[in-house]
């Protein structure tokens, strides 16, 4: 998996792609391009994913996003199934995978150094 940042039209974009071995290949999935405008200043949110079905062994779902509040050191996701799944930011992103069924993101919590709650999204 490889997350990384571009700029185009003075507007930056976050996006990842997920390397996969196949029948001996690699095979380049994801992506999207989610755009990292902040929510309320503070972070960002792209989610996307694919299902068995698409061909893949296992579904996964990958959320990721920028994080501008320097006191933001974890972002902990909870999935509308209720499974949640924590990163730590680094380098002003994050990055969390969820191999499991593509439902969508419930709710984003992001954490401080002491693991207080800093911001909630919705």
């Amino acid at each position: 998996m490889a997350l990384y940042c571009y700029d185009v039209g003075g507007t930056r974009f976050l996006n990842y792609k997920l390397f996969q071995l196949k029948n001996g290949r690699v095979v380049l999935r994801g992506g999207g391009g989610g755009v990292a405008e902040p929510i309320d200043g503070v972070i960002s949110l792209s989610s996307g994913g694919a299902e068995a079905s698409s061909g893949l062994e296992k579904p996964y779902v990958v959320t990721y996003g920028q994080v501008y509040d320097p006191d933001i050191k974890t972002v902990k996701i909870t999935y509308v199934n209720g499974e949640t799944r924590e990163a730590e930011v680094t380098d002003g992103c994050y990055l969390v995978i969820y191999d499991g069924s593509w439902k969508g993101v419930k709710k984003l919590e992001a954490l401080g150094s002491n693991s207080e709650v800093v911001f909630t999204m919705p």
